[in-house]
């Protein structure tokens, strides 16, 4: 996926790249005011831990269970323009503040913009890697975005997409209808509900057995892997069922999911909403976008019944829809016939 990113990213290159000069010119023109940003932060981690046992012969031993500093190490390149009611939140810039523009389906310019972020952290003691990659393409009447996460803390990938058709109202008032796709690994799926807590019948399939007269546990090839029981359910045990989770998991086809999406973007700031000598009427907006909500929901509810399955929808929700569209577009004609009376 990271790698399908970084071809679609230098399209607009090699497709106006025939010539030394013209790529020259279409690669500067693409990393116009992209920013190159590193970044290390530490911080503490978990508290140290005492932890007392008693040894064999009867005296009580004393340790520390401690957890090493956190780190992180940021390293990417991104080229996303602040909206325009967006504030700039430093003087100085490293690159990994967040704005509302990194989430949004369209940005400030057209064209395109990106955002490709590697983090190497360490957390909690464990160490792993972040990633973040975007790509979104803006022209006049379509949008494209894609989008690749990794939250190794989390152990959590996917890759997103989404295609739109634009319909542009004016420049600051536009409605978007397309399809989204998400490609991830079978999340939510736990093999150990079908099984029978404390789960040693799991081990005990894998060939682990126990030694009753000496109070062991012992492997597939007789080697002693517990002295004792308890030693077995704190460490040994647990991690018998994350490889049997992670091999059950492995043994599932990644997951596919389609989406029908609409929307609308407002860029101008919310402060110019409630002018009375702005361009736009609101209540026709609201009224507008209750109505595609409306319509949404009855082609679902269509959809739904054709298929055989009842869409629950509750009544005095729908209701408050309706009286938002009557009272919207009500109010927004009186004013007009208002206006032409004077």
């Amino acid at each position: 996926m990271k790698k399908l990113l970084i071809l679609i990213c230098l399209f607009p290159f090699l497709v106006n790249a025939q010539e030394t000069n013209k790529f020259k010119t279409s690669l500067k023109k693409n990393l116009k005011f992209a920013t190159f940003y590193g970044a290390i932060n530490g911080g503490n981690s978990l508290a140290d831990d005492n932890t007392y046992y008693l040894n064999n012969d009867g005296t009580i031993g004393y340790g520390v269970l401690s957890t090493p500093f956190d780190y992180s190490l940021t390293f990417g390149v991104r080229k996303l323009a602040r909206l325009g009611y967006e504030n700039r939140a430093n003087v100085f810039y490293d690159g990994t503040e967040k704005s509302f523009a990194d989430a949004s389906t369209i940005g400030r310019v057209k064209g395109l913009e990106f955002l490709f972020e590697a983090d190497y952290k360490r957390q909690q003691g464990r160490k792993f890697v972040d990633h973040q990659h975007f790509l979104r393409y803006v022209a006049k009447n379509w949008i494209v975005k894609m989008e690749y996460v990794q939250d190794g803390f989390a152990d959590i990938k996917y890759y997103e997409s989404s295609q739109r058709y634009r319909y542009n109202i004016n420049s600051k008032l536009s409605f978007n209808v397309g399809i989204a796709q998400r490609f991830s690994e079978p999340y939510g799926f736990n093999p150990l509900e079908t099984q029978s807590y404390p789960y040693t019948n799991i081990a005990l399939d894998q060939g682990y057995n126990y030694n009753f007269d000496h109070d062991q546990w012992l492997n597939s090839s007789g080697e002693i892997v517990a002295e004792n029981s308890e030693v077995w359910r704190a460490i040994v045990l647990p991690q018998i069922l994350d490889e049997y989770v992670k091999n059950e998991k492995s043994l599932l086809p990644n997951q596919w999911n389609h989406s029908l999406i609409n929307a609308g973007e407002i860029t101008m700031s919310w402060k110019e909403i409630f002018k009375d000598d702005n361009k736009y009427n609101e209540k026709s907006i609201i009224g507008f976008c209750a109505f595609l909500i409306m319509v949404v929901v009855m082609m679902a509810d269509i959809i739904t019944g054709w298929t055989g399955k009842d869409l629950v929808i509750n009544e005095a929700i729908y209701n408050s829809f309706v009286m938002v569209v009557l009272g919207c577009f009500g109010i927004a004609g009186l004013e007009k016939f208002a206006k032409h009376r004077k």
